[in-house]
């Protein structure tokens, strides 16, 4: 499973997820980097915008569960940090406009 730009980042996007904008491309330029590398693209999927919430949505749970079980823990504050900065890159940055997709090449 590999990122690319699904479609052009804002200015606003970008500033608000931990990603250079020249670490992702297009979809046919991560097919393009496989092909340098000798690879040959035997299929592509995208994940959707569902997989993607049901994957984010698991991150979230998780920090929010345990902050619930462990409230007087000396590390609250650092992973409800962590928590709220996640959400913003999420909803911020890369939700609709970061895709994932799955490639399955063959070897050369």
């Amino acid at each position: 499973m590999r990122g690319f730009w699904e479609r052009e980042p804002t200015g606003e996007q970008l500033a608000a997820m931990p990603i250079p904008r020249n670490q992702y491309g297009s979809l046919a330029d991560l097919v393009d980097l496989a092909h340098t590398h000798g690879y040959r693209l035997l299929g592509v999927e995208q994940a959707s915008l569902d997989e993607w919430d049901v994957f984010e949505n698991g991150h979230g749970l998780a920090w929010e569960r345990w902050l619930r079980a462990n409230p007087d823990s000396p590390h609250a504050d650092e992973v409800r940090a962590r928590a709220d900065t996640h959400r913003g890159y999420r909803l911020r940055g890369w939700r609709g406009t970061l895709g994932l997709a799955y490639l399955t090449l063959q070897a050369p």
